[in-house]
């Protein structure tokens, strides 16, 4: 690790000094106090995390996702669910601690890395990001976005095999072997295993390496065995899983299961999107404010990596040094403590914005310092091409954001590489460049601290105040998760009391659907769901129509129907079954076939609060059905 002739700062001093055991105790201490604090605290119960637990518990008895159960990605992240829940049981538990077993070993490969490659200073500041923001990421209003409870296991699982195939072609570079390159192109073929949208942001970052390479004269130790090992790996995968398929699947059938992360995509009908939600997603409903705060988030980064430069020449004095660091830092969590709202989110919301341009202008400059470099020997050349690669792969990605990059919802996994670049490229790589020969890198990584503190401390405390109000119980023993505790809308008691009735009405033998959307109910009822359609907010809106939803429900027609409240603003949308292209004719059909047996909380069909109606097929009853809708507000509770 580079060290100055100067005394370092007090806090990076102790750090560099113990750094072989006080930063990674600190990271481990964060990481088990987060785990401890969020454990068995998930999303919402009717959106998230319900479809990740029922593809694979369904899985064990013989239903396969694409060919029996609609499914949008990849199989591979449901395979491995698969083998756990086969080895371990079929629980919410089960799941919890596959999701916090790839938290720890990530931490544990992300940190030992970046400190072999930088120092360990940047090492715990990286990770502790990740663990701060996106490891247990929660917002306020109940959607859960992060890798311990993510509302697709795809999203972590393809970022992390993504990283991981940045770390192999930065090793190509070094060792140009054909075992490397298998192994990269076996990440790259599990990768497509995923989502597509970090498939293809692997592959763009593959061939940014290889016309890096090209530039650089040096393309031809990627072509001969290399690259015939390169591409036999990126097939075998999907080959691999096309051949196991064949075992439980027709040919056409193991096609579409192992394809199905593309084929899906193009049989996808986006003309139903609202127009205000895809503004919205994308950054565009205020694109003024966005582009303004991305200019000022770039501005700001780069700003304060030529202030922590000319300072760091400057500094002479020891104890100056040390002094002014304290000032800087207790000035700076000052402000943050007083201004949070103002100050911190503004900050960290304008920084957020710029990774696309911060990214897209580090990959230029870099690719730029590197062809000109020619010897990759160096230290800060061999970073620097880490980073590069690193920036190739966040700018696909953080373009399905566009100008709306930032920590909620999907920028858990899409933000998360460029942000390691962000934090990297300024704490580890700058004070390694050339240019910064006669300056203290000590005292710089301290600078960084000082800023990345209060940006951080501030998600942190939101996620925990977001955790802190998930108290109400939801089921019951390894399958007993918390949600938040509602005074005017109590979504765990009702659900609690739904999940009750469910059980009471069926056995184990009969089905349950719940509309439009939760199948979390199904698994935790163990209660399987006859047509496939688990969530129609998509499956309708997107594959197929009302038309095929409502033959699949007239083939194979559930014993017991759930209806449960869900308003699709995205999609312009009122409650489900109030409007004619949203939902109504299934109703309709429902009422014609089944008996509404219990109405719980509000209705179903309202613009507000939250309820339920159970509905059982005529048949088991023997009761004439109900024709008219229940259009009715309950009584609610009173704060």
């Amino acid at each position: 690790m580079e060290r100055s002739n100067m005394a370092a700062p007090l806090l990076y001093d102790a750090i560099a000094k113990r750094g072989r055991w006080l930063g990674p105790t600190l990271l481990w201490l964060l990481g088990l106090g987060l785990a401890w604090y969020t454990w068995r605290k998930t999303g919402n119960p009717l959106i998230d995390v319900g479809r990740e637990l029922y593809i694979p518990w369904r899985m064990q008895f013989g239903e396969w996702p694409i060919r029996d159960i609609f499914h949008e990605y990849g199989l591979l992240s449901d395979l491995l669910m698969a083998a756990a829940f086969k080895l371990f049981g079929a629980t919410l538990q089960i799941f919890l601690l596959f999701n916090l077993t790839l938290i720890a070993l990530f931490c544990w490969g992300l940190h030992r890395f970046t400190a072999r490659l930088f120092d360990p200073f940047s090492a715990f500041l990286v990770t502790g990001a990740f663990l701060a923001l996106f490891a247990f990421n929660a917002h306020l209003d109940g959607a859960m976005f992060n890798f311990a409870s993510p509302y697709a296991l795809e999203a972590p699982h393809g970022t992390v095999l993504a990283l991981i195939l940045a770390v192999l072609l930065w090793r190509m570079e070094h060792q140009p072997t054909p075992r490397l390159a298998l192994g990269a192109g076996l990440t790259l073929g599990a990768v497509a295993l995923t989502k597509l949208e970090i498939f293809a942001a692997a592959a763009c970052m593959s061939v940014g390496f290889l016309l890096l390479m090209a530039l650089m004269g040096r393309a031809r130790i990627l072509f001969g065995r290399v690259g015939a090992a390169f591409a036999v790996g990126v097939v075998a995968p999907p080959l691999l899983l096309f051949t196991g398929l064949l075992t439980i699947a027709t040919p056409m059938e193991a096609l579409r299961m192992t394809g199905g992360v593309f084929l899906q995509a193009l049989n996808m009908d986006v003309t139903h999107v609202n127009r205000t939600f895809a503004e919205s997603l994308f950054g565009l409903d205020a694109w003024r404010v966005n582009l303004l705060l991305m200019a000022g988030g770039t501005t700001l980064y780069g700003g304060l990596i030529w202030w922590a430069r000319r300072i760091a020449r400057k500094q002479r004095d020891p104890a100056r040094r040390a002094g002014l660091w304290l000032v800087v830092l207790c000035l700076i969590l000052s402000v943050g403590a007083l201004w949070d709202e103002l100050i911190l989110r503004t900050l960290g919301s304008a920084l957020m914005r710029a990774l696309p341009l911060i990214n897209a202008i580090a990959a230029v400059w870099l690719g730029y310092r590197l062809w000109r470099e020619k010897d990759l020997r160096a230290p800060w050349a061999s970073a620097a091409l880490l980073l590069f690669l690193l920036a190739c792969l966040a700018v696909p990605l953080m373009g399905r954001m566009l100008l709306a990059v930032g920590l909620q919802m999907y920028g858990f996994y899409l933000a998360l590489p460029g942000f390691l670049l962000a934090v990297l490229l300024a704490a580890g790589l700058t004070p390694r460049l050339p240019a910064w020969s006669n300056a203290a890198p000590s005292w710089h990584r301290a600078f960084v601290l000082a800023f990345a503190l209060p940006i951080l401390l501030g998600p942190l405390q939101r996620s925990v105040e977001g955790y802190r109000l998930r108290t109400e119980p939801l089921a019951e023993g390894a399958n007993r998760s918390y949600y938040f505790a509602r005074s005017l809308t109590p979504v765990a008691p009702i659900l609690n009391q739904t999940l009750h009735k469910a059980r009471a009405y069926t056995t184990t033998e009969q089905t349950l659907a719940v509309l439009p959307e939760g199948v979390y109910l199904n698994f935790l009822a163990q209660r399987s769901n006859p047509t496939g359609l688990i969530n129609l907010a998509a499956d309708m809106r997107f594959f197929g129509g009302e038309e095929r939803v409502l033959q699949a429900f007239a083939d194979n027609p559930p014993d017991v129907i759930v209806h449960v409240t869900r308003r699709m603003w995205q999609y312009g949308k009122a409650a489900f079954g109030v409007e004619e292209s949203f939902g109504k004719p299934l109703m309709t059909w429902v009422r014609a076939h089944y008996t509404l047996s219990d109405r719980i909380g509000d209705s179903p069909y309202a613009n507000e609060g939250f309820g339920v109606h159970i509905w059982r097929l005529r048949s088991a009853t023997g009761r004439p059905a109900d024709e008219s809708p229940p259009l009715i507000l309950l009584p609610r509770a009173t704060p």
